[in-house]
């Protein structure tokens, strides 16, 4: 197990085509060489929405596998902690802000990551040296925190799962929770309430604070139990938004009808025109957006009663501050068609209703599975673009419940995006914009591949496909490589490497070929602290 990095240096408006194994892309550094020295200065990712959400955990960061895992039905699904990270519920009373001032006044040198209000938790990353102290660090250093706990990731995405205080068990009838009582009491667990799930009989069960077991050792205590089909943590779980819409004219919208142009395949589409020509979608028809919220006083989108907003409790389901991907998601959905206005909805006739489970990239268990159970009651179509973490039995039977008995006993459609990635291949990073004000020295743009000698996951290679280059619109190619030519590397390209060998080179084997082409560069196996570029000749 080695950690692995792949990073993508470059110099102008850059977009990269697909890429694939090993885990997500982490920090991008833009690179200066010069005759004597090399200095790396950090990119801002542009993905305006997404721009001030908390980052993923990246491959630089220590991940302890100290086989932790929960269950889903038959399936043990593993866990690995972050080393550096854990969730701290504070005192009552106590504001997030109040709280982490009085961590660094205490002098704990510590950021946050993200907060869930539902859970209230502040998820932090400490130092190095205030990781190696644990949560006592936290505790002691500061009244006001009242909890801490572990922050794990989901190996396959590496998003985040904190196991609170709080357990979702399933039981086949109520006479089993009364068996349970004693086992629960003896493990100074009490239940809090049912939970609203109306195919199953569902209960919040939580932990006292003198309690000895953590969440996932309660759960694997009542595995097994006569009676109770599953348990598992409520888990505040680590989603991501996983389409973000940025082009405004429908000439852009090449999902919609593609001409072909910047070198995509000609109609390489979902022929929106043509299905037109049948229906635009009724207002009969109401779709629900499961997101960070809609801004429902947008005049492109026809606005159905009975939002919610999941993660506040309450029926204002806008988003909050610069958050518009659940807007923009709306937007691709049913933005209202032959209006003159902006973009076109494949289904712009239809109804939209909010449905608000995130503010940032934080929400729990219970809050997605009622949001999902809610949606199939009150909506036609379900969409939900956005994906993370392990599986979860709460949210499966949500999804169950809207699949067999929305739509009045029909069942709802329920939509999850494939992501930005598909069998292993990761969207290029997005774009970045890039400036070299004030910079000196030759500038070069080019794949690095490496490796460090901690331990975590990852693989021996990664592969590189459909490098762009844009122009100042974001959409214009300028320069593009797809490695389909004759030779490789392509005219101007070099390969280097830490150890001369292990070079990059061509292949089909596993290629992506989405974009009509046969071949990807794949970097050449390597081991722990080597590295091997495919520089481009810009």
């Amino acid at each position: 197990m080695r950690k692995t990095v792949l990073s993508l240096l470059v110099w102008l408006a850059v977009v990269s085509g697909a890429m694939a194994a090993g885990p997500p892309v982490g920090e991008v550094p833009f690179v200066r060489a010069s005759s004597k020295e090399e200095a790396v200065v950090k990119l801002q990712v542009l993905r305006k929405t997404l721009s001030t959400l908390p980052p993923r955990v990246t491959p630089e960061q220590k991940l302890i596998d100290e086989r932790t895992y929960y269950r889903v039905g038959q399936t043990t699904v593993p866990l690995l902690r972050v080393a550096e990270e854990y969730a701290v519920r504070y005192r009552p009373g106590t504001s997030y802000e109040a709280g982490l001032r009085a961590l660094k006044d205490a002098g704990v040198n510590v950021e946050r990551v993200g907060t869930c209000v539902p859970t209230q938790l502040d998820i932090l990353r400490l130092s190095a040296d205030a990781a190696a102290a644990g949560g006592r660090a936290l505790r002691s250093a500061s009244s006001m925190v009242e909890k801490v706990y572990p922050v794990f990731v989901y190996p396959q995405d590496n998003a985040r799962m904190i196991a609170g205080d709080d357990v979702i068990v399933c039981v086949e009838d109520e006479a089993t929770l009364a068996r349970l009582s004693g086992a629960l009491a003896n493990a100074r667990a009490q239940v809090v309430r049912r939970l609203p799930s109306k195919n199953a009989i569902t209960y919040l069960v939580r932990l006292e604070p003198d309690a000895e077991l953590d969440t996932l050792g309660l759960c694997e205590m009542l595995h097994g139990q006569q009676g109770v089909l599953w348990a598992e943590p409520d888990f505040t779980r680590e989603i991501f938004f996983d389409f973000t819409p940025n082009d405004p004219l429908f000439s852009m919208q090449q999902s919609h009808h593609n001409a072909g142009s910047n070198g995509a395949v000609a109609d390489a589409d979902v022929d929106a025109p043509e299905a037109w020509d049948v229906s635009v979608g009724s207002s009969s028809i109401v779709i629900a957006i499961i997101d960070d919220g809609v801004d429902t006083s947008h005049t492109d989108l026809l606005i159905a009663p009975g939002g919610y907003d999941f993660y506040n409790n309450d029926s204002d389901p806008s988003p909050t501050g610069t958050n518009g991907h659940g807007t923009g998601c709306a937007g691709v959905a049913a933005a209202v068609i032959n209006n003159n206005y902006r973009t076109a909805g494949i289904a712009g006739g239809c109804k939209i209703l909010p449905i608000k489970i995130a503010e940032s990239t934080f929400a729990s268990n219970t809050v997605i599975g009622n949001a999902i159970q809610y949606a199939a009651d009150h909506a036609d179509v379900l969409s939900n673009s956005w994906g993370g973490g392990g599986s979860s039995s709460f949210i499966n039977t949500a999804i169950d419940y809207a699949v067999t008995n929305g739509r009045g006993g029909k069942g709802c459609p329920v939509f999850f995006a494939s992501g930005n990635s598909a069998s292993g291949w990761y969207q290029g990073g997005g774009r970045y914009r890039l400036s070299t004000s004030g910079l000196s020295g030759t500038y070069r743009f080019a794949f690095d591949y490496w490796k460090d000698v901690a331990i975590s996951s990852g693989l021996d290679t990664v592969y590189i496909d459909n490098v762009c280059l844009l122009s100042s619109d974001g959409y214009t190619h300028i320069w593009r490589e797809d490695f389909e030519g004759a030779s490789f590397p392509p005219s101007g390209w070099t390969l280097v490497s830490s150890t001369g060998t292990n070079l990059w080179y061509r292949t089909t084997t596993n290629a992506y070929t989405a974009t009509g082409g046969s071949y990807s560069a794949r970097a050449g196996a390597i081991g722990n602290n080597q590295w091997t570029d495919l520089r481009t000749p810009l």
